[in-house]
């Protein structure tokens, strides 16, 4: 696959940054960049040196940013709704949804954490679909409705994160996760992770990319298709090859 070529500007949007952030970046040698020929070079940066930059700073690589472009309709018909805004009703659309309250039951609410914490043990990817079930029905109604032609356009640009979990034996397990692309402002949504940590209580958990170290070990970024593809596997072939991986990664520590 050729290796992209980025102007100032658009490395400025990827970093969500100023342009003169960007310079500055390359004067004090956090970014690589070369110039173009003549008087008045212009900076590009090669894909490899943005993504190299990225992992360093613990950020979702360019291959985690929107595959799709926005419909035709963004900019004409809906020039008030910018990236940003269509981030916050993004996340706004989850947040209405994919409370475990709401996907395994109002019940939950009577419990006490630690019994709550073990209502959702194993039910991860049970939260993950049903949530995108629930926001495919309440997608109509969504101001993205009139960005996105149509669910399956929007349900592009969401990735679903697969990350493990120490177990008490030691052991490791799996769970997942929804995971928001913004540039650097990726938000991880868990509706299950009360079940390591009962403490966090009751309902979603919302968390910055950079705070994943913190609660998890390893992060792969996948789509909704391949996720349902791993699930439907009876031999777990992908699910056991992250987990391999994560397990020799822990004993190099």
């Amino acid at each position: 696959m050729a290796n992209k070529i980025y102007t100032v500007k658009d490395v400025s949007k990827i970093l969500n940054v100023h342009p003169n952030t960007i310079k500055n970046m390359i004067s004090d040698g956090r970014l690589r960049a070369w110039k173009t020929r003549g008087n008045t070079g212009h900076y590009r940066f090669n894909e490899t040196d943005v993504n190299d930059y990225l992992e360093r700073e613990g950020l979702p690589g360019l291959a985690f940013k929107r595959e799709k472009p926005l419909p035709v309709a963004y900019g004409e018909e809906n020039e008030t709704l910018d990236e940003e805004a269509i981030y916050i009703a993004t996340l706004q659309l989850f947040r209405e949804v994919g409370s475990p309250l709401k996907v395994f039951g109002s019940y939950m609410e009577t419990l006490t954490l630690e019994e709550y914490a073990n209502q959702l043990k194993g039910r991860a990817h049970i939260w993950v679909l049903e949530t995108i079930r629930q926001a495919e029905l309440a997608f109509s109604n969504s101001v993205l409705a009139q960005v996105y032609p149509d669910f399956a356009y929007f349900i592009d640009q969401i990735k679903i994160g697969i990350a493990s979990k120490n177990r008490l034996d030691g052991g490791l397990t799996l769970t997942s996760v929804l995971l928001i692309p913004n540039g650097i402002q990726t938000r991880i949504l868990d509706g299950t992770l009360q079940q390591f940590h009962s403490y966090l209580g009751p309902g979603l958990i919302e968390l910055n990319w950079k705070e994943r170290h913190s609660y998890y070990l390893g992060m792969q970024a996948i789509s909704l298709e391949k996720f349902k593809t791993a699930i439907l596997d009876r031999n777990g072939y992908f699910f056991q090859s992250f987990l391999r991986k994560i397990e020799e990664e822990e004993k190099k520590r």
